[in-house]
């Protein structure tokens, strides 16, 4: 699988997630991080909707520990305080088996 059809069916995995949360709870509003960011800081964004019931696509989170300060995951639902990463598989094996593969 090439890196662009990786990347078409991950997103397609996406949507599909986005939308089957959407017709699993009632009222959900879907924003993407892009509409949002303009008004907060990373940190603020969380705090901010907690509780509320809205899923963030791309949001944006800090990260403590490690040498990249922000990390960007598939969504966040605020009233639960979720991260949500998606990670879309359509064959076995790893990242590195998966590229050897790609080009030979």
């Amino acid at each position: 699988m090439s890196g662009s059809t990786a990347n078409f069916n991950g997103a397609k995995f996406e949507r599909q997630v986005a939308m089957d949360m959407m017709e699993q709870i009632p009222g959900l509003i879907v924003v993407d991080y892009k509409e949002i960011k303009r008004n907060f800081q990373v940190h603020e964004v969380r705090s901010y909707f907690k509780g509320q019931n809205i899923l963030i696509k791309n949001m944006k989170r800090v990260r403590s520990a490690q040498k990249a300060k922000v990390a960007t995951l598939e969504f966040y639902y605020c009233r639960t305080d979720t991260f949500i990463e998606c990670k879309f598989q359509e064959v076995t094996g790893t990242a590195s088996q998966k590229n050897s593969i790609c080009h030979d």
